[in-house]
């Protein structure tokens, strides 16, 4: 029981993250993970003998390994790709070491962050931060979404800070010298991009709903090819004189379940909406029988009950074919708007979620504008 260090091991960087386990009710042993203010929790753990199978929440990925009461070896097992990766976890660890003594500069703020990745073209972001003396924490705004909750720590002029929520484990480390920061971010094994950032009150993105300028009353979905599903078409006609939001999202995707989060909330606190939500699930190492079993397996563990369909293979490209105006959507997940004509009036092309603050109360702003918008008309 008590607190515990995880990590991952990539070939070229360590990946830390806390948890800790805890007696639940009957006795059983539950853990949770944390990466700053969130808190994965997870009842479906087993140990028997020296083994133990965390089985991880919605994502479809575990944690299997030996155990004992200070240490785990292990692996990660992400079960729509082939190859486990080494897991590790000591007991009473911190996520960082401290190293003290330390003068800690101060990272605070918002800064304008470019990503190199390699072979590619760069591309910008936001970068927010939060410091307390050596604690730190913060998140990445992309134009394919946010880098959700990071945390770590401040050691003279250099930082860390690190994610784990059961499908990704990211590792940020950076440099602060004459004011601009330079550092690295790991993703998986061999993947990993450099970054340069500067401090930048006014950085900012393209805002989500300004990527695709939508004519009114010109573009209809193409329903019918939405469900990758023969069984389960969609019929346009079934949505006439109705407001449709279209989710076009992942269950592997950790922005995908915040924005999911959302969308149950804000069905369940105004049940009298008459609003129809399509939530189309394109996966990972796809066939439809596995597509069609994780939809019902997310349902399940979200406690969701609006329409979820098969949408097809992982692909930007595939997952636009709906829609005559677009040739690939932006991000995973995106939201389309349809009116009570059936027309397309707004696209959000990506998602700021809850780690977010400000960005996020910004989304579901205009998401209750647009919804009191095209209910009225």
């Amino acid at each position: 029981m008590g607190n515990w260090k995880g990590i991952v091991y990539y070939e070229d960087a360590k990946v830390p993250f806390d948890f800790k386990f805890y007696k639940g009710p009957n006795g059983t042993v539950q853990m949770t993970i944390t990466n700053s203010t969130e808190l994965i929790d997870i009842q479906n753990l087993k140990l028997f003998g020296d083994s133990i199978v965390v089985e991880l929440p919605v994502f479809d990925t575990e944690i299997k390994g030996i155990y004992t009461p200070t240490n785990i070896e292990g692996v990660w097992i992400k079960n729509y790709k082939s190859k486990p990766i080494q897991f590790t976890a000591h007991y009473n660890q911190p996520r960082f070491e401290s190293k003290l003594p330390s003068t800690p500069s101060d990272f605070n703020g918002k800064y304008s962050i470019t990503f190199e990745p390699s072979g590619s073209v760069p591309y910008d972001g936001v970068l927010i931060l939060n410091q307390k003396a050596q604690f730190l924490e913060g998140t990445v705004l992309t134009e394919t979404s946010d880098y959700r909750y990071l945390e770590g720590i401040v050691r003279n002029d250099s930082m860390l800070l690190s994610a784990f929520d059961g499908t990704h484990a990211f590792l940020f480390k950076g440099r602060l010298l004459q004011g601009e920061l330079t550092g690295k971010v790991y993703y998986d094994n061999a993947y990993s991009e450099k970054w340069t950032a500067k401090k930048n009150a006014a950085a900012a993105l393209v805002d989500p709903f300004e990527f695709q300028k939508i004519e009114k009353h010109k573009y209809r979905p193409y329903y019918d090819i939405l469900s990758a599903d023969k069984a389960n078409k969609l019929d346009g006609d079934d949505y006439f004189d109705q407001v449709v939001v279209i989710q076009l999202f992942g269950t592997w995707c950790p922005n995908s379940l915040d924005q999911t989060n959302f969308l149950k909330n804000w069905l369940e606190a105004h049940p009298n909406s008459n609003i129809n939500l399509i939530s189309v699930n394109y996966e990972a190492n796809y066939s439809l029988a596995y597509g069609l079993q994780r939809i019902e397996d997310y349902k399940k563990e979200l406690g969701l009950s609006h329409t979820m369909i098969v949408g097809g293979p992982l692909n930007k490209g595939h997952a636009a074919l709906a829609f005559p105006f677009m040739k690939k959507i932006q991000a995973f997940p995106t939201l389309v708007f349809i009116d009570k004509s059936g027309f397309v009036r707004y696209v959000q092309s990506y998602f700021n979620g809850p780690a977010t603050g400000s960005y996020y109360q910004s989304f579901e702003n205009k998401f209750d504008d647009i919804i009191k918008e095209l209910s009225s008309e």
